[in-house]
């Protein structure tokens, strides 16, 4: 089984269709989308709805349920708020239903799905240091856990003596004696210095798990954003990935 992991689409169409070209290239038998199909970029509902045709899993982020009034949105910046607002405004009753039954983590084989951290999903913890990672590892029983949420993609293996390391190669063999937290990174807005669109692909045959880059038409998307009148600095940092 080749499973495609997309997240934090955020409104980004011309990503999202990209990405989607990318999985049907290297023949995705299963596609899992862990959250934030909306907030920042400018196709919501098409968005909502083309992931809603292609996923067989749609977990909740930060960002759906904060447009549709869902959870605690105090820590979001001036340009997040702005952009939820116009957002909320913008989706339909069916997408914006849709969202607010989303769940919060999935499992699926030996494969656990969350949009922020497996510890206090609802509380849209970040990863970003070992420590973290230490205390969500035990938050989980599958082998492998699969987040979004920072759009920094990277993996956290767990060791059977109990080290953490962290790496951030393009592929990776999975051993029967570690375990993983993996972020897919991003596909709408990514944050690493590198604009291209980021897909998951883990092959269950093979035991292993690639992190894709996707080129997609920046300057589509970053014109959409202007065109609906959201803030400059979110179409501005598409072309720098940051």
């Amino acid at each position: 089984m080749r499973y495609g992991i997309l997240s934090d689409v955020h409104g980004n169409l011309p990503a999202l269709q990209s990405v989607l070209k990318t999985c049907a290239k290297i023949k995705v038998d299963k596609l899992l989308f862990l959250g934030d199909a909306v907030g920042y970029g400018a196709n919501p509902n098409q968005c909502a709805s083309l992931i809603r045709e292609e996923a067989a899993a749609f977990l909740a982020g930060n960002h759906d349920l904060g447009a549709v009034g869902m959870t605690n949105i105090r820590n979001f910046n001036p340009y997040a708020l702005e952009a939820l607002a116009w957002t909320a405004r913008t989706l339909t009753p069916d997408n914006a239903h849709y969202l607010k039954e989303r769940p919060m983590t999935v499992e699926i084989d030996d494969i656990f799905l969350v949009h922020a951290s497996p510890c206090q999903p609802a509380e849209w913890h970040y990863i970003f240091h070992h420590q973290e990672a230490s205390l969500n590892f035990s938050a989980f029983s599958q082998q492998v856990c699969f987040i979004g949420h920072s759009h920094l993609p990277c993996v956290f293996i767990l060791y059977p003596d109990g080290s953490i390391s962290l790496e951030r190669a393009a592929s990776l063999v999975l051993h029967d004696n570690a375990r993983y937290i993996i972020n897919v990174g991003s596909v709408g807005q990514p944050r690493d210095g590198d604009p291209r669109a980021s897909l998951g692909v883990l092959d269950t045959d093979n035991g292993k798990y690639y992190l894709h880059r996707t080129i997609y038409e920046i300057k589509d998307a970053q014109a959409s954003i202007l065109c609906m009148g959201l803030p400059r600095f979110l179409a501005e940092r598409l072309a720098i990935g940051r």
